[in-house]
């Protein structure tokens, strides 16, 4: 069903159906619009001032789907000053007074604005393909970013300067004012161009890819990147293409394709992360092997030493273990190997650990009992146990987070047991321990 510049005018319009219709230009002005089916029509240009009963309209899926932005089309004012980011497509506000509206980021393609009073409007960021400024008040008006092209209608703007950055800032012309319909000619000749906002490397690069995928798939249309610049903290880039060609399809194909290849490119950054994360834990399991060997063959040096040691008297070696004795009697009385506070925390969490962690249970009591008898001083003993703790805990934390958590106590375990080089089973023994808890996550 298609309606196209009809003038006249509906006085009672009670339950008529223009679902899906595509209304050009309707003059709905004062009519009574009671349960009308406006429902996902295509409205273009159509007058709705001064309308009865707007909202008892069904107006899903169309621009006036809003109670304020209803209420701006039919009396022409709007307390709410904020109509950021709506789709207002199509939408007529002719001769409103529109000062100091805020329609930054929003969708003006193809609405009438011609005679309207735009005065300090934010227009930053906006999309006004053919759109219709004609007539309009614009000095000090916001226009940063605004992507207008060859079939929006500037002529005869009455306006003397705008600005290029909102908060008032980079004052076009920066001093003096435009000449009269210098505006209109200075901005009607970079019209021909379709401006995308990009806001970050990655954004960047995804719009490039989707040009480049237009450039392939539409062999038969030239479109290329005629510009990049920065403009405070987004990049803009300004793409022409050959004349004749809808704009607003492109514009949209682009976005569209864009929004594929950030998904993308963030996919392909989470694998390289991924990668970085194997690479560092394979690293680390080299350096431990590397260790455990190096501390294998210093252990094996030391028993082969201690091996070519003969005792030929007896009573010498019952001597030394009398001796040993009561310097293991000094040392519990200078409290050297001391009970490094309440342990049974760490036990407790240790038989809290899952049913299936049998194993895993057993390794951890056998160094909690290697590190409480390793004979080091009080402080390298209870930071042994506080990383021990640390592996328990890790337990509960999800697989991806694991391995870090344990590489990291297990480093400090290792730099514990270098204390314990005069003693090379312990030390081989500390190791082996170490090596199979790290192999069980």
């Amino acid at each position: 069903m298609v309606t196209r510049h009809l003038s006249l005018k509906f006085n009672a319009l009670g339950g008529t159906n223009f679902a899906l219709a595509t209304l050009h230009k309707v003059d709905f002005s004062g009519a009574d619009i009671k349960h009308t089916h406006f429902m996902g029509a295509d409205i273009l240009r159509c007058r709705f001032q001064q309308v009865k009963n707007h909202h008892l309209a069904l107006t899903i899926g169309t621009p006036l789907a809003l109670h304020k932005v209803r209420t701006l089309v039919v009396i022409g004012i709007s307390v709410d000053k904020d109509f950021s980011k709506l789709n207002l497509q199509g939408l007529d506000f002719s001769d409103f007074d529109l000062s100091s509206v805020d329609f930054s980021n929003a969708n003006l393609n193809q609405a009438n604005f011609s005679g309207c009073q735009l005065q300090a409007a934010n227009l930053s960021e906006v999309n006004a393909l053919g759109a219709c400024f004609n007539d309009a008040q614009m000095t000090a008006a916001c226009i940063k970013n605004w992507n207008i092209d060859t079939n929006t209608q500037l002529d005869n703007i009455d306006c003397a300067y705008v600005y290029l950055a909102e908060g008032k800032q980079q004052r076009n012309p920066p001093e003096g004012d435009f000449a009269v319909n210098e505006f209109s000619k200075l901005y009607q000749q970079i019209a021909d161009t379709i401006d995308f906002i990009a806001h970050n490397s990655e954004e960047l690069d995804a719009l490039l890819m989707a040009i480049e995928k237009l450039k392939t798939e539409a062999a038969d249309t030239d479109i290329y990147v005629q510009n990049i610049e920065r403009k405070a903290d987004s990049i803009v880039v300004k793409v022409k293409s050959s004349v004749g060609v809808d704009r607003e399809q492109i514009y949209k194909q682009i976005k569209k394709a864009q929004k594929k290849y950030i998904k993308q490119l963030k996919a392909e950054h989470q694998q390289q992360l991924l990668a970085q994360d194997k690479a560092f834990v394979d690293r680390e399991n080299e350096l431990i092997t590397g260790h455990n060997d190096l501390l294998a063959e210093l252990l094996k040096g030391s028993l082969q030493s201690h091996s070519s040691v003969s005792i030929h008297n007896q009573q010498e070696s019952s001597l030394m273990k009398d001796d040993h004795s009561r310097h293991q009697s000094l040392k519990g009385d200078n409290n050297n190997n001391v009970n490094f506070g309440d342990n049974s925390t760490l036990s407790n969490r240790i038989e809290q650990l899952p049913a299936s962690d049998i194993e895993l249970k057993e390794l951890l009591r056998q160094l909690m009992t290697l590190i409480e008898s390793s004979g080091l001083a009080s402080e390298d003993v209870q930071d042994a146990l506080d990383e021990t703790k640390n592996i328990v805990a890790a337990r509960s934390e999800p697989p991806e987070q694991q391995q870090n958590l344990i590489a990291k106590a297990l480093r400090a375990l290792r730099r514990v047991g270098y204390e314990m080089s005069d003693k090379p089973e312990k030390v081989l023994k500390y190791s082996e321990l170490l090596e199979k808890i790290g192999g069980m996550f």
